[in-house]
């Protein structure tokens, strides 16, 4: 099924123009009480380090809710979730698509299926999106299919057995750091099979948690990401969170998201 896909996204600055944008706590800040301040959000990852950016993207039906209020107008309305967070990942792809360490070896023959932030969807089960870059996004997103309850396990078996079909049998110093960006609404349906794997996240195996909408179900999910980013912390010997939980609580401007989510990924 072909969805329609809202105008949104072609007013994004490029790669190099975010280093001229203003950082984190000297932007404008919108969203509710529970937004996470952008004067605490700082790279996940220490610039020097080399990076393979894997998203995880939230296809349920709660996603085409409003943004603001979940009461509110659904998709394809530009205040909803849905359309928010592809509005984002215009600007998040056009900054990411260079962070991709085997984009040149993937794109040299023309093709523009590979390369970019590999992408991996999960609802009721895994869809597999595949790269995402400027060459092919609105393509791809326009042939995502959403709805369905929020099953990630799936999702994440996949982006983990595409990491390591691609970089497992590298010399583990040659590897670079897998950063899992999880875009989401609401608490994962099988969260008790997800919260162990963000336990056991490693400076080798990084998350960023972003989370959008609303509300009880949104403020919820916040506190149970955030619990797991806890026992990730409590964990590591030398006391450091390899999970980074960032809440877009009511934020409904998809540039503030894509800035703040290059800041955390890039």
């Amino acid at each position: 099924m072909t969805e329609s896909f809202p105008p949104g996204g072609g007013g994004f600055p490029q790669p190099d123009q975010y280093s001229e944008m203003p950082q984190p706590g000297g932007r404008q800040e919108t969203g509710g009480p529970s937004r996470t301040p952008r004067s605490e959000i700082g790279p996940a990852v220490s610039a020097n380090r080399k990076k393979e950016p894997v998203l995880l993207l939230d296809l349920s039906t709660s996603m085409d809710w409003g943004a603001a209020d979940e009461n509110g107008p659904d998709y394809p309305d530009p205040g909803s979730r849905r359309a928010i967070v592809i509005g984002a990942l215009h600007g998040l792809v056009r900054a990411l698509e260079d962070e991709d360490s085997e984009a040149a070896a993937e794109q040299a023959e023309g093709s523009d299926e590979r390369g970019g932030i590999m992408a991996h969807g999960f609802a009721n089960g895994h869809v597999e999106i595949g790269d995402l870059n400027s060459s092919n996004l609105e393509r791809r997103l326009n042939s995502i299919q959403w709805g369905g309850r929020t099953y990630i396990i799936p999702a994440w078996k996949a982006a983990l057995s595409d990491y390591d079909e691609e970089f497992g049998d590298r010399d583990p110093d040659e590897q670079p750091v897998m950063e899992v960006l999880v875009l989401t609404d609401g608490e994962a349906d099988d969260w008790m099979e997800f919260e162990p794997v963000l336990e056991k996240a490693t400076a080798k195996r990084v998350f960023v948690v972003a989370i959008v909408g609303s509300g009880p179900k949104h403020d919820a999910t916040l506190r149970a990401y955030q619990e797991g980013a806890r026992k990730n912390q409590a964990q590591d010997k030398f006391g450091k969170s390899h999970v980074n939980v960032v809440s877009f609580d009511s934020v409904t401007d998809p540039d503030e998201i894509a800035a703040d989510l290059v800041t955390l990924v890039v």
